[in-house]
């Protein structure tokens, strides 16, 4: 930050970012579905939605949804 009247907008895009880390897809693997998953994501007040059971055509959407999720907690590590 540069200016402190920019403060307001970088919490906003922080928050945006933030926001997309508490919304997790999955593709019904095995360490997803598990009771002791489920329960910790509800006590994080995660919503996790998975793709519909045998369709291989939803992975990349979920895949690249993991990716683009761990980009943008790699990027906020490295600039705390």
């Amino acid at each position: 930050m540069k200016h402190k009247n920019e403060a307001l907008q970088i919490y906003n895009r922080w928050k945006v970012n933030v926001q997309m880390l508490f919304h997790m897809e999955s593709d019904r693997g095995g360490e997803y579905i598990n009771q002791a998953f489920r329960d910790q994501l509800q006590k994080d007040r995660t919503m996790h939605e998975t793709s519909a059971p045998y369709t291989p055509e939803q992975n990349g959407l979920v895949e690249w949804m993991n990716q683009m999720l761990s980009l943008l907690a790699n990027t906020m590590l490295e600039e705390s």
